[in-house]
């Protein structure tokens, strides 16, 4: 693999990390409020935050899988 290509993977990482660490903070945001509509907006923002990191992670196994196929 060249450094290229670790580059990429290494950015899909960072953004997959970076994601989840949104998600988390934005569960710890809808766990202490206290009024329903702020909770669901919050878990509702978690949820796309986590649904970005998995998509980001899916991107990551396609690159490595991709990259596998071109070393053979």
């Amino acid at each position: 693999m060249d450094v290229s290509a670790d580059a990429v993977l290494h950015k899909h990482q960072i953004k997959a990390d970076e994601y989840r660490a949104r998600a988390r903070e934005a569960f710890a945001a809808a766990e202490a409020a206290t009024l329903d509509r702020v909770r669901e907006q919050r878990q509702a923002a978690a949820a796309s935050w986590a649904e970005l990191a998995d998509a980001e992670d899916a991107r990551l196994v396609t690159r490595r899988a991709r990259l596998a196929e071109g070393a053979k």
